[in-house]
């Protein structure tokens, strides 16, 4: 049913009765085994990207803007010898020193907060530990980038709906040695 009055196009979907989804432990996700309906206000996925980097910038300082994040980072890395000892040394403190705590409110279910406010309070969600080992990372010249991803147990999606709903996780890539670093596998 569509109702093209006004400046918007607006679509109701009704369906009938559905039965219950018996849920059963290690279970494929609901997407794999329900009709499910998704929607996005992007146009691509080359759109979403930019407008994600956009809100992401702004918890990233540039290189050797913030003397907090860039004495943290030499002193961790201190010793290292190779790009892996230093990534390594990073990803350990992200790791282990950075407790997880997802509080995700308003706009930081997707944005991370401030690498610099991850670092003072010591505590982040999956962003936040991403974004600050990408900082920390970026002082020891070392490229990382966080990444979104959806978790198998999510389920899977067609690909052809850009929206950034279907992530539920971050982690940081470091393209030089090809690795993915979570920094909330504490184990």
């Amino acid at each position: 049913d569509r109702d093209d009055q006004g400046p918007w196009d607006e679509w109701r979907l009704t369906l009938g009765p559905l039965p219950a989804v018996p849920f059963e432990e290690r279970m494929p996700g609901l997407t794999d085994v329900v009709p499910y309906l998704h929607l996005s206000s992007f146009p691509s996925w080359a759109a979403a990207a930019r407008w994600y980097a956009a809100l992401m910038a702004e918890a990233l300082p540039p290189r050797g803007t913030d003397p907090a994040v860039r004495e943290l980072a030499l002193g961790l890395t201190a010793g290292a010898t190779t790009t892996e000892d230093l990534v390594r040394a990073i990803h350990a403190y992200a790791t282990m020193q950075v407790r997880y705590v997802g509080l995700e409110f308003g706009i930081h279910s997707l944005k991370p907060h401030a690498a610099r406010e991850v670092l003072q309070r010591q505590f982040g969600d999956c962003k936040d530990k991403a974004t600050l080992m990408t900082a920390l990372l970026g002082e020891v010249g070392i490229d990382a980038q966080p990444v979104l991803v959806r978790t198998l147990d999510q389920g899977r999606l067609h690909d052809q709906v850009a929206s950034l709903g279907v992530f539920n996780h971050a982690i940081a890539y470091v393209p030089e040695l090809d690795w993915w670093l979570d920094a909330t596998a504490t184990h």
